[in-house]
């Protein structure tokens, strides 16, 4: 599927590529063991731990078996395959998540106190990856990823802590409420986390996708001049980049 891309639709490779992960979409849900991608939905993720120390929310938590569903729905925005700059441009967005496991928290939050410890559930909407690669060649010719980025943001969150303040249930009905009407807050803390175990899962898959190319699909891609929506989505994110860094200096002249 990806040769006949390269070789019937190379003036459109992106759209070629991104049609052709769209159409297995749904083996990810299962993980694909012969590419070593594991389970997407549901899938398991690390302990997250954050303290932060100053600011509005000045609390220990810990995020035990969590699991989360929802990664398989993946929609793919733009995906480039930037031979010449010998680099690879991939954004999607995931309609939902929902994340549940076991909390443990204590601290202040805006100055109120807070400690529990129980069932934590969360539903994340509107998530944005973003993400991009350099692309390196070993001495054999395999291509590989180097410096991998990626971006993470959640248009908006719905937070439950079960068991807060040793199950009071009006000192936790009115701090569920207050999390609710504040989970820019909550979620904005808990993004690092996050962010850095999606981007391990988004490598996991993308390296998976490289190794799985045949290697002459990955010589010398004659795609330099493509004029997909993929590639124009690319130029659009270099040219602003290309003017951020230009008023960067001219503000340090300045």
């Amino acid at each position: 599927m990806l040769m006949n891309c390269r070789n019937n639709h190379i003036d459109r490779l992106n759209e070629c590529i991104v049609s052709a992960l769209m159409k297995i979409r749904l083996q990810f849900a299962a993980g694909i063991p012969r590419l070593n991608v594991p389970p997407m939905d549901p899938h398991r993720l690390d302990p997250i731990v954050f303290n932060p120390l100053e600011g509005p929310v000045q609390v220990r938590t810990r995020f035990d078996d969590l699991v989360i569903t929802g990664l398989s729905k993946f929609d793919i925005k733009y995906f480039d395959w930037h031979f010449k700059l010998r680099k690879m441009f991939v954004g999607c967005i995931i309609p939902t998540l929902l994340l549940k496991g076991k909390y443990n928290v204590t601290g202040r939050i805006f100055e109120l106190p807070i400690e529990g410890a129980g069932a934590y559930a969360s539903l994340l909407s509107g998530i944005v990856i973003e993400a991009e690669s350099d692309l390196g060649f070993r001495p054999d010719g395999k291509m590989y990823m180097k410096n991998f980025d990626m971006t993470f943001k959640i248009k908006s969150s719905d937070v439950k802590f079960d068991n807060l303040f040793g199950g009071n249930q009006v000192l936790s009905d009115t701090m569920n409420h207050f999390l609710k009407e504040n989970d820019a807050l909550i979620m904005e803390e808990l993004r690092p986390g996050l962010q850095k175990q999606f981007g391990g899962l988004l490598g996991v898959i993308l390296k998976a996708f490289i190794d799985a190319m045949p290697r002459e699909l990955l010589t010398d891609l004659p795609n330099a001049n493509s004029q997909d929506k993929h590639r124009r989505r690319t130029n659009e994110i270099l040219a602003a980049k290309a003017q951020a860094q230009a008023s960067q200096r001219q503000g340090q002249r300045g």
